[in-house]
């Protein structure tokens, strides 16, 4: 067994992948909790609290994207979809080694810091409840994960039926509906596109 972690990531999609290889390039010892039953984070379609829809693909091309150190395979589409992400990431895990240093399963509770500046992690996972103490924590668990709705919520009464982008799965549920699509961000003009289309 290796040296006990002094740094603990929450999340194992790319942020939390990326940080584990950084880690371990630098020699720090780490463990990473992912409350899913695998590593790619937001791209993992279907992944509880994941909020990818089956038309999901990148808004940046794969040669913006991918790591310096891993490059996506050269016959992708410029963007690939969420498959292809997840299993990019998956694969990236692999080949270099991070999967050891990855506790699937394993749900975030609490951090508390102590009167000795280190960090105790609370988690939930297969076995109970543990604990780990760290000297650093690192918060990658997804930008995405929690659904923001707006707040307060707009003046007036609506009767149109209403769904945040983070319930969306795919284009039919737009089917034979006129669509208002409220705001400009990257879900927003995916769905927006997948509307048109439907």
């Amino acid at each position: 067994m290796g040296q006990p972690p002094r740094v603990a990531v929450i999340g194992a999609g790319a942020a939390g992948l990326a940080t584990l290889k950084a880690l371990a390039d630098a020699g720090v010892p780490a463990v990473a909790f992912e409350a899913t039953d695998t590593v790619g984070g937001l791209w993992v379609h279907g992944a509880p609290d994941s909020p990818a829809y089956r038309t999901l693909h990148l808004n940046t091309s794969r040669t913006r994207t991918q790591f310096a150190d891993h490059p996506m395979p050269a016959d992708w589409p410029d963007y690939p979809d969420h498959t292809r992400v997840a299993g990019y990431l998956r694969d990236y895990a692999h080949r270099f080694g991070l999967l050891d240093a990855v506790r699937l399963r394993h749900t975030v509770v609490g951090v508390t810091r102590g009167p000795d500046d280190r960090w105790t992690v609370r988690t939930t996972g297969p076995h109970g409840t543990s604990d780990v103490t760290v000297a650093a924590v690192v918060v990658a668990n997804g930008h995405n994960r929690v659904p923001r709705p707006p707040a307060p919520p707009p003046a007036g009464d609506c009767t149109a039926e209403q769904l945040h982008s983070h319930a969306y799965r795919g284009p039919e549920q737009l089917a034979g509906r006129r669509v208002l699509v409220v705001g400009g961000g990257n879900s927003a003009m995916d769905i927006a596109v997948d509307a048109s289309h439907t």
